[in-house]
């Protein structure tokens, strides 16, 4: 692989860095200063690599109006401001209680002097724009949740900064050496509601809004808001009534009631009139004002779902002459492509795209536009699924080609792989994973986002960069030597070189509709001198086989590849490869590898490959229904091996002789669904040949293999003395009242019956929330752990587990037990869950397939322990225990100490079916 000119530079670099470590280690054993640690580069240092232009005399002025870019050219860094870097100490502590590092529920100290400290390692990575949270006034802490607003999302007054952040003039400043270094900003702002200021005791009533109304004045800093007219928000108050810009709700009860949705609270938060054409002004002029004072050049608007699509229209483009819209204050500033990007949080079926045509609506219509770009929720949803859960690759192939159904133009959304609101993609899934998973980001159409933190293998969500913030480990965060760093940096350095990669046409070539495995696509250039790209990903853990591939190509092209990852032993595809003379090509990708080829131009053919290879006893669409023989003819062609789905590792050596072969195809180890068939070999020459491709279908009875019932009313703990959060929506979802185990082959289905409700309160993706499921499967043929990972627990019986499975409403997730402990999932399995729920039958269905087991030679004597409780990725992973229980804290005992268990079954042990 070629290396570009940054990457020399780099190479260099270390070699100097690595001398300076070595000389540093000879020094003795005395405590080292963190600008000596191993990893820290002198902002000097990282300098010389990537010039950073400091701020001179004049220069705010000179820097804070810019013009907008082509924001399809962006790398957006997302920023906690609060947990990235204290640049203020003076400002952390306001002495309200509501600053305490050691809590992820507290203020940590980070502010926008920590951020402007730190432009060389957010540009040395490759970053060209930063996203950062609100920073606007805040309520500090809410004593009725124990929690605070360090996030930035509890608004007090919208046009004000909050003390913790730091000062007008340290904005501005911020603002200024981002553009005077080529960088842009982007604010968080929220349209639909400020803190959690009142609530309702019972339900609400529009005609007679005081009804049950109850302030909250158990917070800081303030008991209401100090801005007009959020600060007239006591429906008691005739005023207030009559300038009614609250809607005098309850929290939303049901998310399926689109009124509700509208006009009720989320989460108890105070939702905003914004029908109310104050309303409206007020916030128009808010979000003109940090434009206009801080040069802010986009907006990431936060729950926007929340909101009809007219208040968008206005709030963009309002020709009111006091407070215009905000596009048009941007351009009286010279931005005439100021950005804002909406989060429509919608979840998501895998093959439909009735989400994206929602969340699209929030895009306005060419006569009304609403705004001009969105979040791509959608596809975050399925790279997670995929990249992070082993779900089929086509998934992402569907959901690309739905963007083109849905947005005018797929590279001005948003893409990411996780966020501040969701569990970090490495607490799902490995380093590898997240390499594909950041790959994709980089070269399919959007603006990717990286969460702060990232490039440095954060897997805890909201972790602080710096030394004394939260989950720091007491040590700064900010190494330009780190594996992810490095490689995030790399990625933005060929979205630089390449504009198909900002601006070209995706065109799908190939992927797996059966599980983890081939994602193939094309990245066409806007402009005929562009080179065009082809990326290919393997994202199962195995050795792919990638079969005639047909690139579109005419003909015999030189591929060249431009950027990998997991290819290190694949000299082959490194040194470049050709497609034949049907602009087909066909490679091995080995496990969690990546490659992306440059088509470097039409080249001479190569010799024909000699030999064939065909499948004559099976036809297109065969469905099987057990274990079924296959033959068919090979001629010049040896070592013939059977590949199900490219799963080269599993490939089936078959008999040969006389022009033909047989074997068996053993359709009792895979899952039920598609399939593809492929019959490989060698010509005379040793090159890779194969059989075209055929597709067929398995279709497995599952037969009943146990049932076993459990004690409605016992989810209490171990002991019985577990009490359930305090929020109303939590309703004893973790009883369970049976379980019914049921096969095929080696797969497996888990019906679970809980004796509480289904809940859909949170509109979790995958149907239900306010339980996960941690089941264990021990195969009585290998050894396993013992501890079960975060629970303060062990599996009982003197057993062990050999593969675990997590599952709720956001997350499906499958660990071996390699590596696994105590605190430790162990090894993420590539390999999908199937989920189904049944509200009627008060059913959750779980099917687990062979590979996901492990690949077990029987399911005769499998050990099933199944536990419930509840997950909570922002505070602690599992939800937190404490002695008295909160609202959403279970009461009764000690999180650090205590089984995290509230219903569990006996051990289950398979026998041998009938």
């Amino acid at each position: 692989m070629r290396k570009t000119r940054k990457q020399h530079r780099e190479a260099a670099l270390w070699l100097l860095l690595g001398g300076l470590m070595i000389l540093l280690s000879s020094c003795g054993s005395q405590p080292v200063p963190p600008d000596q640690r191993p990893g820290w580069i002198s902002r000097e240092t990282r300098e010389a690599v990537v010039p950073v232009q400091q701020l001179q005399d004049g220069d705010v002025e000179t820097y804070l109006q810019v013009e907008s870019p082509d924001w399809r050219d962006q790398v957006v860094y997302f920023i906690m401001t609060d947990r990235f870097d204290d640049g203020v100490p003076a400002n952390s502590d306001q002495g309200k209680g509501e600053y305490d590092p050691g809590k992820n529920s507290h203020y940590s100290g980070g502010d926008l002097k920590g951020i402007s400290d730190n432009i060389d390692y957010i540009k040395g990575l490759g970053a060209t724009s930063i996203w950062i949270t609100p920073p606007v006034a805040n309520q500090w802490y809410d004593y009725a949740v124990n929690y605070g607003g360090y996030h930035g999302y509890w608004a007090e007054n919208f046009q004000e900064l909050d003390v913790h952040m730091g000062t007008l003039d340290e904005y501005r400043e911020l603002s200024a050496l981002l553009h005077k270094n080529g960088m842009y900003l982007i604010q968080d702002i929220v349209t639909n509601h400020t803190g959690n200021f009142f609530t309702y005791d019972g339900p609400s009533s529009r005609s007679n809004p005081a009804r049950g109304y109850v302030a909250n004045d158990n917070f800081v800093p303030r008991n209401i808001p100090s801005q007009y007219p959020f600060n007239l928000n006591d429906p008691n108050d005739p005023e207030a009534l009559e300038t009614a810009a609250y809607h005098w709700t309850g929290p939303i009860a049901n998310y399926n009631v689109q009124k509700q949705v509208f006009n009720n609270q989320l989460s108890d938060l105070d939702d905003i009139n914004t029908e109310n054409e104050l309303v409206r002004d007020v916030l128009r002029e808010s979000y003109g004002h940090w434009i206009r004072e801080a040069g802010v050049d986009g907006y990431r608007i936060d729950t926007v779902k929340y909101i009809p699509v007219e208040f968008f229209h206005d709030f963009h483009y309002s020709q009111d002459d006091d407070a215009p819209g905000i596009l048009n204050v941007a351009d009286e500033l010279g931005k005439s492509d100021f950005i804002t990007f909406g989060e429509a949080w919608i979840g998501s079926s895998p093959y439909s795209d009735e989400a994206d045509q929602k969340i699209a609506e929030y895009l306005g219509t060419e006569e009304e536009p609403a705004m001009p770009s969105l979040l791509n929720f959608t596809l975050n949803q399925e790279i997670r699924e995929v990249f992070g859960s082993g779900a089929p690759t086509d998934r992402l192939a569907y959901r690309m080609e739905a963007a083109y159904r849905n947005y005018p133009d797929p590279n001005r959304l948003f893409t990411f792989i996780d966020n501040h609101d969701m569990d970090r993609f490495l607490s799902i899934a490995g380093y590898a994973d997240m390499q594909l998973a950041l790959a994709y980001i980089f070269t399919a159409p959007g603006i990717p986002v990286v969460y702060y933190g990232t490039e440095q293998h954060f897997d805890e969500t909201r972790q602080a960069m710096f030394a004394n913030g939260f989950a720091s480990g007491g040590e700064d965060h900010f190494n330009a030597q780190s594996r992810a760093y490095d490689y995030i940096s790399r990625l933005a350095e060929l979205r630089s070189e390449y504009s198909a990669l900002r601006r070209g046409v995706y065109r799908n070539l190939g992927a797996s509709s059966s599980g983890p495995g081939l994602l193939a696509y094309a990245m066409d250039a806007e402009e005929s001198q562009d080179q065009d790209l082809i990326v290919l990903m393997n994202s199962a853990n195995y050795n792919y086989l990638v079969s005639d591939l047909e690139t579109g190509l005419n003909g015999a092209h030189q591929l060249t590849p431009v950027f990998s990852a997991g290819m290190e032993d694949s000299g082959d595809i490194m040194s470049g490869l050709n497609s034949d003379a049907s602009g087909r090509i066909s490679l091995i990708l080995p496990p969690k590898s990546l490659v992306v080829l440059e088509d470097s131009g039409a080249v001479q053919e190569t010799a024909a490959r000699s030999g064939s290879i065909g499948i004559e006893s099976m036809d297109e669409g065969t469905v099987l229904t057990r274990d079924t023989p296959v033959s068919g003819t090979a001629r010049g062609v040896s070592d013939l091996q059977l590949v199900v789905d490219g799963n080269l590792d599993r490939a089936i050596a078959l008999d040969s002789q006389g022009g033909s072969w047989s074997g068996v195809i053993p359709a009792e180890r895979y899952a039920n669904g598609p399939h593809s068939i492929t019959v490989t070999g060698r010509d005379a020459e040793g090159r890779l040949l194969s059989s075209p491709a055929l597709d067929v279908s398995i279709d497995l009875a599952f037969s009943f293999a146990h049932r076993a019932e459990d004690e409605v009313g016992d989810d209490a703990g171990p002991a019985g003395d577990y009490i359930y959060p305090l929020d109303e929506s939590f309703n004893n979802q973790m009883d369970i009242r049976a379980v019914e185990v049921h096969r095929a082959g080696t797969n497996l289905r888990l019906d679970i019956f809980p004796a509480g409700p289904i809940s859909t309160v949170w509109q979790p993706a995958n149907g239900f929330d306010h339980v996960y499921y941690y089941v264990y499967f021990d195969n009585p043929a290998r050894k396993g752990a013992t501890e079960l990972p975060f629970q303060n627990a062990s599996m009982p019986d003197g057993s062990d587990w050999d593969v675990m499975m997590m599952v709720g409403g956001w997350n499906a997730s499958l660990y071996s037990a390699e590596g696994a402990g105590a605190e430790s999932y162990g090894t993420a399995i590539s390999s999908s869950i199937e989920i189904d729920v049944d509200e009627e039958a008060g059913r959750l269905s779980f099917t687990i397939e062979g590979a996901g087991l492990g690949n077990p030679e029987s399911l005769d004597g499998m050990g099933i322990y199944i536990t419930t409780w509840d997950y909570d990725g922002l505070e602690s992973a599992n939800r937190l225990l404490q002695g008295e229980p909160d609202a959403y804290i279970f009461g009764g005992g000690d999180f650090e100490t205590d089984p995290l268990i509230m219903d569990d079954l006996p051990l289950i042990r398979l026998e041998p079916l009938e």
